[in-house]
């Protein structure tokens, strides 16, 4: 791999590999997703989750399984909550 030197050769980076060209059909089966859920359309705020390592594993697989983000995962099961806690139906 050739490598490409930056200012006075402090150090150097691998230079960038060529783009390929995507075919149509497989850009438009990225953008409209497969019917998965592993990407969020709105933006998020971080939170810091502790789970029992059981319960960790359980929704990591079913994720897995349902094809969708933890963060989904999680979204859903505490509005559910919040909205049973406030008497609101979520569903």
């Amino acid at each position: 791999m050739a490598k490409k030197t930056i200012g006075t050769n402090a150090y150097a980076l691998p230079a960038t590999t060529a783009r390929k060209d995507v075919p149509e059909r497989e850009a438009k089966k990225f953008e409209e997703g497969s019917g998965a859920r592993l990407r969020r359309l709105e933006k998020g705020e971080r939170v810091t989750l502790y789970l029992p390592p059981e319960l960790a594993k359980r929704v990591r697989l079913l994720c897995v399984e349902e094809r969708r983000s933890m963060s989904d995962a999680t979204t859903e099961a505490l509005t559910e909550w919040t909205g049973r806690r406030r008497g609101v139906k979520t569903r």
